[in-house]
């Protein structure tokens, strides 16, 4: 947004008083806005990155293991982040992470077949814990 071409049409806007200058300005106010939010989701978001190798890789053991350092560090988002800071966008987070959980331990006991039920019984006792 800052190369020489656009500062030109701007100054060129500028110039002869064009009233898309102030669409212009207010877009790009916007726009600064959100890429500065989207950095800060990704800061805060990427220190989940550890928890979601049990999750996609099918292991709910691990999983179990680390549930409670997940929602630790969940609330920390919650709490320190200037844009996870409310009930909507927290839910959200855990709607999506509690789904791929399901998904994930739901993956681990189908294994591959459509209906649990299709699995002999000690296959399935087999995978569930005590």
């Amino acid at each position: 947004m800052t190369s020489k071409e656009v500062s030109s049409v701007i100054g060129t806007l500028s110039n002869v008083k064009s009233t898309s200058l102030d669409l212009w300005n207010e877009l790009r106010d916007k726009l600064s806005i959100y890429a500065i939010e989207a950095k800060s989701n990704v800061h805060f978001l990427s220190g989940l990155n550890k928890y979601f190798g049990s999750i996609f890789h099918n292991d709910p053991k691990k999983l179990k293991e680390d549930i409670p350092a997940l929602v630790n560090s969940i609330k920390v988002i919650f709490e320190v982040s200037e844009y996870f800071n409310t009930t909507e966008r927290i839910t959200s987070l855990f709607v999506k992470v509690t789904n791929q959980m399901v998904g994930s331990c739901r993956h681990y006991l189908y294994s591959g077949v459509e209906k649990i039920w299709c699995l002999s019984r000690y296959r399935t006792l087999f995978k569930l814990p005590n």
